[in-house]
């Protein structure tokens, strides 16, 4: 009979690791669209790539400010009803998408989307945390962190084929069908009550005394904001650098559109081999910083040999950036999905996985507009050298915290 209540309660976790997975999946269809058919937004609508960027910087600085909004309710009620929030949303926001042409109505409407997408990870994290062991957690982490890789592969087929077939519009209204249904599913099947972590029925009562959860010292506080800004470094790479590889490539080697769309699959292939291999490193290690501080350094040697070939080969060319990409999201699972979870014994989960995750798209909102005006104003090789520069600074920060970091980790 153990062995029965046991079997089934590791198939409910399997299933809600699916299902926090699809809803991630859902999350990165209908937010970066945008970006995959940038190329033929700007040509078909007419717009600025400057005024294009600025639609992409809205919506990462709603999302920013959305994380700390949706961090901080998430600690203090059921998770489940913002994540239906945030889906049903996001399904108006890219239905309406194609009806708009010009910059400042997309930049309003892409910046509601934005801060609906804010309600998906950190109330998914606290009931990750609050249903899962810590086995399974890493575990969910690695496959809600695939499933936006696999979204990102999808997208960038999608892309490919509506602007073949009809134009960007198309995208956004299949982009909200995923969602719509999505909401549905995730209302139906999605855990009413917390499951308990330790797979056995959780007991509750009235006189159950509530856990004493530490408090969060000065020491902690200061300790985040090194973290934050390796975060902020992370995010400028890698929707930096996702955001407008089809554009770098259309530009540099004159390809098409919907073939300079399809070189963006190789950006998640290596992304998935960046999850894979970072959890094994870590593993290793025993230390997220040290694990985030190596992938910087690999980014940056990526980025200073796309500096020197930038316009030899376009699939070397793609390759670099894929690795650059991959390193981000290492590092992204390291300090958005590992560090979140060492705050259970403040009760602060879900408030600190909407920090760290506002920093990473402080960094997106400042890359998408500062590659778009680097490239206009300096060219493509130049900003390739910046990436090398950035990536460089947040393997000096990562660096710098090993041993706090460590020390924290560790404190009980």
């Amino acid at each position: 009979m153990e062995k029965i209540k046991k079997s089934n309660a590791e198939r409910m976790a399997a299933f809600f690791m699916l299902l926090c997975s699809a809803v991630y999946f859902t999350s990165y269809i209908t937010r970066i669209n945008y970006g995959a058919v940038l190329v033929d937004i700007v040509s078909d609508t007419g717009i600025s790539q400057k005024a294009a960027g600025l639609v992409s910087t809205a919506a990462f600085f709603t999302y920013g400010v959305g994380q700390l909004i949706s961090g901080f309710i998430g600690d203090r009620v059921r998770p489940r009803l913002l994540i239906v929030i945030g889906l049903s949303v996001t399904a108006v926001c890219n239905l309406l998408m194609p009806s708009l042409t010009s910059a400042v109505p997309m930049m309003v409407l892409w910046g509601v989307n934005g801060f609906a997408q804010a309600m998906f990870w950190p109330p998914m994290v606290r009931m990750m945390a609050d249903n899962l062991s810590e086995e399974n957690y890493n575990r969910a982490c690695i496959w809600v962190s695939a499933a936006a890789s696999i979204a990102t592969i999808v997208i960038y087929l999608l892309a490919s084929l509506c602007t073949a077939l009809f134009d960007w519009r198309s995208l956004f209204i299949i982009s909200a069908a995923i969602a719509l249904t999505m909401a549905v599913v995730w209302q139906i099947f999605a855990p009413k009550k917390d499951l308990d972590k330790d797979d056995e029925p959780a007991k509750i009562t009235e006189d159950a005394a509530p856990t004493k959860k530490a408090t969060v010292g000065a020491a902690v506080v200061l300790l985040l904001f090194p973290i934050a800004l390796a975060i902020v470094l992370q995010g400028i790479l890698r929707d930096g650098v996702t955001t407008w590889l089809p554009t770098l490539v259309s530009d540099t080697f004159n390809l098409p559109s919907s073939v300079s769309i399809l070189t963006g699959i190789a950006l998640p292939v290596f992304s998935m081999i960046s999850y894979n291999v970072s959890a094994r490193l870590e593993k290793r290690i025993g230390n997220e910083l040290v694990t985030s501080a190596v992938f910087f350094a690999s980014a940056a040697v990526s980025a200073g040999l796309l500096t020197l070939i930038l316009n030899v080969n376009p699939i070397i060319s793609v390759l670099l950036m894929a690795v650059i990409t991959g390193c981000m999201h290492g590092i992204n699972l390291m300090l958005i999905s590992r560090v979140p979870r060492y705050f259970d014994r403040y009760g602060k989960i879900s408030t600190v996985s909407g920090i760290v995750n506002a920093f990473t798209y402080v960094g997106s909102a400042i890359s998408t507009y500062l590659v778009a005006v680097i490239s206009e104003e300096y060219g493509w090789s130049f900003t390739v050298l910046s990436w090398l520069l950035i990536a460089a600074a947040g393997a000096v920060v990562c660096i710098c915290i090993i041993g706090a970091w460590r020390k924290f980790r560790y404190s009980r």
